[in-house]
């Protein structure tokens, strides 16, 4: 799945400083058919590879597009990808994840910003598959994102120490995901990508450990 992903890396330079109500190029229209084209085919033989059914995995996440409930924010990317101005923001998003690192980079000894490489092997498959089971994530989905998470990219925190803190990272087939906590150990509700509502709050501790709780 991480072709996609360089797929986007490698052709993404175009979209640099690009916004989205900017005139639109006719390359960007050819580039997003490529695109389409590719995921479906990626998506196809990802399910076929862990034995999901792919029929059942499509119906589910036309379900959830359909789901005008769910907040778009918990909307996978996977379900999104062919919509054109889904398209057109992942590409800027991603020609902008550069000078997102440099500034994390460049913010490093405040609190927690930087950019950090994701260890699996410290989290544990199981603790990951649990998490998704815990927020009732259907069990053909449970196998993709479990996978997906073991090859998740880079990840890059702002952090606006007793304000905010932001957690940047790309998942294969689900895209660029952006999470923004306020940090004020205030509950909060929202709706996850199943229909499920979720609450979570966030606290900085003493020490400077920053804490998300998450629960039903």
């Amino acid at each position: 799945m991480h072709e996609v992903d360089d797929w986007v890396q490698e052709n993404c330079d175009e979209f640099e400083g690009v916004k989205a109500d900017d005139e639109q190029q006719l390359s960007w229209s050819d580039l997003h058919g490529k695109f389409v084209e590719m995921v479906e085919n990626r998506l196809e033989s990802f399910c076929k590879e862990k034995d999901v059914p792919s029929e059942e995995v499509f119906e589910s996440l036309q379900e959830i597009n359909d789901n005008k409930n769910i907040a778009e924010d918990f909307v996978p990317a996977v379900i999104k990808m062919c919509e054109y101005q889904y398209f057109l923001q992942n590409m800027i998003e991603a020609a902008d994840a550069r000078s997102h690192r440099h500034r994390a980079n460049s913010m490093s000894g405040e609190g927690l910003s930087g950019c950090y490489v994701f260890c699996p092997d410290m989290t544990g498959k199981d603790v990951i598959s649990e998490y998704y089971k815990k927020t009732m994530c259907p069990w053909y989905f449970r196998k993709i994102l479990t996978t997906a998470m073991n090859k998740l990219s880079d990840v890059v925190i702002h952090h606006e120490v007793g304000q905010e803190i932001t957690f940047k990272y790309s998942l294969p087939l689900f895209g660029r995901v952006s999470k923004t906590h306020i940090i004020d150990g205030v509950s909060r509700e929202s709706t996850n990508m199943w229909g499920k509502t979720i609450t979570a709050r966030c606290m900085q501790e003493d020490n400077g450990d920053v804490v998300v709780e998450a629960f039903k």
